[in-house]
């Protein structure tokens, strides 16, 4: 169940909705609204809201979101009327393929059912219906819709996660989950898109792996290889790249070098190198692992940019290099590499890899990685996941230690809207350490820094933030909050 936030907090930010400039943020606060009100039963409110938004688009969509939002809060029998008023004949048939699924969420297969059919073509529903039953252990309706699922896109996914439940169930039937991977492979030859044909291809194989059929696996990437070579297509080496993760991640590294020589595009092969890199030192290989990613960064670096893609492209892969290298805990190349990245994707890489070293044992350069971050907003973020780390790794001092530094970082934030979304982050953490006392206190501040924030658009989404944390961890409001939402509003009459 979504979370429902205060009456003070909504009625504050219906006013600023009410005064935001621009149509399109306007309507994704009204669509939140709309949703609240449905929550708390107040659907009538909730259309008129909708009724509202100006975009077409934006519209149709919240209408769907009611009216799925109906079912899931226990007003199902007014979710077909709002499903009514989508003008847009697609934007309503993906929210009654949505609708169903959320019937089966709430128990209800009969009526499931009856609306994935009452749509022109109701496989994409079916399938969404009979993955639903999946994740509900409502495994006999699940195996029942596959005869009605002829789109091979569509019933293979139905198949493996039959077959994974087979296999996590607490007395594991290896042999039906085993008839149905074979079902899945055999269908997944029928994908016409390579792409969704490889993927749904290398979840068998980890499925086949897990049964202990290691030969099953390789025949269907053998025969995914198959596919892939000599092939010029635009996506052959997106493919390629895919074929050779598989091969590393079944450790058949031979196979995998050789569809990485295939692979021509510069971006795809390095991506491939890095993955097999990853697999060569699980497997203990730390040398070979080193020389893959020295072959993948020289062809980046070697690389020119020549239009917004490839500079994308470049950032993108630089990064994961960063990550590659700071896990093999070769952290000075790392720091290489950073030179070569923008200001944001730098910070970002700094973040993943301060998270790394932590997880791996190296406390101190965890530290430094974050102070090395130039914006104090994702300074602040990275601290919070930090504690995180630390505490699973059972280090409680370090978790502490970097808490309080990340709400230092956080209060000194010189932009409002960042300052209140990051305490808004930080006050669970608190709150989760039996301090309740503060974490309110924090909140409060949040709540604040809201009230500092210009742009209408930012300050509606920042007090989202803030009043759902206050409702998740049942703060209660006061005077104070009171105060500060009159000092919001009062800006806006």
């Amino acid at each position: 169940m979504s979370i429902i936030i205060a009456e003070s907090f909504r009625n504050a930010i219906a006013t600023i909705a009410e005064n935001i400039p621009g149509a399109e943020g306007r309507g994704t606060i009204q669509s939140y609204l709309a949703l609240q009100h449905t929550e708390s039963g107040e659907i009538d409110t909730a259309v008129e809201i909708v009724d509202a938004i100006e975009d077409a688009y934006q519209r149709d969509f919240a209408f769907g979101q009611v009216a799925v939002k109906c079912v899931a809060s226990g007003q199902a029998d007014q979710s077909e009327s709002v499903l009514d008023l989508i003008d847009d004949d697609g934007a309503r048939a993906q929210a009654t393929e949505k609708l169903a699924v959320a019937y089966v969420e709430s128990a209800d297969m009969e009526r499931a059912l009856e609306v994935a059919h009452s749509l022109p073509d109701p496989v994409p529903a079916l399938s969404g219906v009979a993955l639903a039953c999946v994740g509900k252990g409502f495994e006999s309706d699940a195996s029942g819709l596959l005869d009605s699922i002829d789109y091979p896109d569509l019933r293979v996914p139905v198949l493996i996660e039959l077959a994974r439940v087979k296999l996590d169930a607490q007395d594991p039937d290896s042999v039906a989950a085993l008839e149905l991977l074979a079902e899945a492979s055999k269908t997944a030859e029928e994908i016409e898109v390579s792409s969704q044909r490889i993927e749904s291809q290398r979840s068998i194989i980890s499925l086949y792996q897990k049964c202990g059929e290691e030969e099953s696996a390789l025949k269907i990437l053998d025969h995914a290889l198959d596919h892939v070579k000599g092939s010029e297509n635009l996506d052959a080496d997106s493919d390629r790249n895919q074929v050779a993760s598989a091969y590393a991640e079944l450790g058949r590294f031979e196979h995998a070098e050789r569809v990485l020589e295939e692979i021509g595009d510069p971006y795809y092969f390095a991506d491939a190198a890095t993955t097999l890199a990853t697999r060569y030192n699980e497997a203990g290989d730390r040398a070979k692992a080193l020389t893959l990613l020295a072959e993948a960064l020289e062809v980046i670096k070697g690389e020119e940019v020549y239009g917004e893609q490839t500079f994308t492209n470049r950032e993108r892969m630089l990064d994961r290099l960063a990550r590659g290298y700071a896990e093999l805990k070769s952290f000075d190349t790392s720091m290489e590499i950073l030179k070569l990245m923008n200001d944001e994707r730098r910070d970002t890489a700094l973040s993943a890899m301060a998270r790394i070293a932590a997880t791996s044992g190296e406390d101190g350069r965890a530290l430094q990685l974050v102070e090395m971050i130039k914006d104090d907003s994702v300074k602040a973020l990275c601290e919070s996941q930090l504690v995180a780390d630390f505490a699973t790794s059972n280090q409680p001092e370090m978790a502490e230690r970097v808490l309080s530094q990340a709400l230092t970082h956080a209060t000194a934030l010189e932009h409002p809207a960042n300052r209140a979304m990051v305490l808004a982050d930080l006050a669970p953490l608190f709150h989760v350490r039996e301090q309740a006392a503060k974490a309110h206190e924090i909140l409060l501040n949040a709540l604040r820094a809201v009230a500092e924030i210009d742009q209408l658009d930012l300050q509606a989404s920042a007090l989202i933030s803030v009043a759902s944390n206050y409702a998740s961890l049942e703060q209660n409001t006061a005077q104070a909050e009171d105060e500060i939402l009159e000092k919001i509003t009062g800006k806006l009459d």
